[in-house]
C-alpha cells in the first residue's frame, strides 16, 4: 500500500520506492490476490460475484486500503512518531488563543 501511496507527487520526493521495487511489490501483490481470489477463497469469490455483481471487488479492494492504512497509521511507532512535531510549537502563541497545548 505504502508503495502505492508513495507514489502520490506530494510525497514522493519523501519516498524510497524506486520503479524496481513498485515492480516487485506489484507482482507479490499480484500473486497474493490471484492466490486468494482463484484458490484460498475461491468459494465466496463465487458467492460474492453470484449474490453482489463484479462491483464486489471494487467494494472489497477500499475495505482493504481502509484496514490496511488504519492499521499503518494505528501503530505505536506512528503515533509516537505523529507527536514529536509538537516539540517545535511555540506554546505561548497557542495559549495566547486560548488553545490547550497538552
Amino acid at each position: 500500500m505504502f508503495a502505492i501511496v508513495a507514489l502520490n507527487p506530494d510525497v514522493s520526493d519523501i519516498s524510497a520506492i524506486n520503479d524496481k521495487t513498485r515492480n516487485d511489490l506489484n507482482k507479490k501483490m499480484g500473486v497474493l490476490v490471484q492466490r486468494l481470489i482463484t484458490e484460498s477463497c475461491r468459494e465466496q469469490t463465487i458467492e460474492a460475484v453470484k449474490n453482489e455483481g463484479n462491483g464486489v471487488f471494487k467494494t472489497s479492494f477500499e475495505v482493504l486500503g481502509q484496514v490496511a492504512a488504519q492499521s499503518m497509521l494505528s501503530h505505536p511507532a506512528v503515533n509516537k512518531g505523529a507527536e514529536t512535531f509538537t516539540q517545535h510549537l511555540d506554546k505561548k502563541m497557542f495559549e495566547q488563543l486560548g488553545v490547550p497545548t497538552k
